[in-house]
């Protein structure tokens, strides 16, 4: 297997591990996750809101990036982080890179199998709470998504390799990793990598807070501190392959931790408005039937419930 497909392996199951690693102590939980009704629900207008930040993100991504710097160079302690942290050759900052990649991707994307699907409707058998997570999580990560797009095009910051560029000369940095004369060059503020995995990690953190997704206690938090410890290191792993200087990497954590914690408390769980919302969900005769995962004991299935 090549170094490529070990990385991508690895980090794969490292994040849907340590994601799942409570879930055997789930199904000895009793149903106690519900959603408190002095928590507003996901209203009509955060679900509109959803559907315009996507076709916004489409849009922004869209335009035609700088194709000159704007800003160059570092700024407070951007030099030496990048001298002490940046790898020396081509084959350890493709390992950072892709390191970086693979936790981004499965950050994004675990949280909705394993806390929405099936820990919320699977094993809590409430597709109330899984709908409602489903939904905040899609506009703070849609958020996430419209902001760091928006500066990445306006702002037009060099990447860190671009200091080591031949200027005028379409190729390889000195080191080889990292092309110089591509559009990519001057997209590093902020780090979109290091937003979006601190978005899912502030979700995260927000969720099991305040649902006992885990039965509670040291699982809930251990889920929340594996979640900041790989969004850490992804913003590690960009500034070690040189991707982005650590103040792109230190503001896009920080824009992550606002969208994915602070937005989910101001409009549900802890600060805002606490009038009772319009429902999300429009009921039928038939109700609303959901595909859910069975757990039993010794064994499991897909079943239907109604909500």
């Amino acid at each position: 297997m090549s170094l490529h497909r070990r990385v991508r392996a690895v980090v794969c199951a490292v994040v849907l591990l340590s994601v799942a690693l409570p879930a055997p102590a789930m199904a000895e939980q009793e149903k106690t996750v519900q959603w408190n009704e002095n928590w507003p629900r996901v209203r009509w207008i955060e679900i509109l809101n959803v559907i315009a930040l996507t076709i916004g993100s489409g849009l922004v991504h869209a335009t035609p990036v700088a194709d000159r710097a704007r800003w160059e160079g570092p700024i407070l302690f951007d030099g030496p982080a990048r001298r002490l942290m940046k790898l020396d050759t081509a084959r350890r900052q493709r390992v950072a890179a892709n390191i970086s990649d693979y936790l981004y991707k499965g950050m994004v994307l675990a949280p909705y199998i394993v806390d929405n699907y099936i820990t919320a409707l699977g094993v809590h058998q409430n597709a109330d709470v899984a709908l409602q997570m489903t939904l905040i999580d899609m506009q703070s990560l849609g958020l996430s998504g419209v902001i760091t797009l928006g500066v990445e095009h306006a702002t037009g910051r060099a990447r860190p390799y671009t200091r080591d560029c031949t200027p005028g000369v379409p190729g390889p940095d000195k080191i080889g990793f990292n092309y110089c004369g591509g559009p990519d060059d001057f997209q590093s503020f902020y780090s979109g990598h290091a937003a979006a995995a601190f978005t899912m990690a502030g979700l995260t953190c927000a969720h099991h807070q305040h649902l006992p997704l885990y039965g509670g206690g040291m699982p809930d938090v251990m889920a929340c501190v594996v979640m900041l410890g790989l969004a850490s290191t992804t913003g590690v792993m960009r500034i070690m392959a040189d991707r982005h200087w650590a103040s792109d990497v230190i503001v896009g954590s920080a824009v992550g931790v606002i969208n994915g914690y602070v937005v989910p408390l101001w409009l549900h769980y802890g600060f805002g408005n606490r009038a009772k919302a319009l429902p999300t969900a429009v009921n039928t005769a038939w109700g609303l039937f959901v595909p859910v995962p069975q757990v039993y004991e010794g064994g499991g299935g897909i079943g239907l419930t109604v909500f």
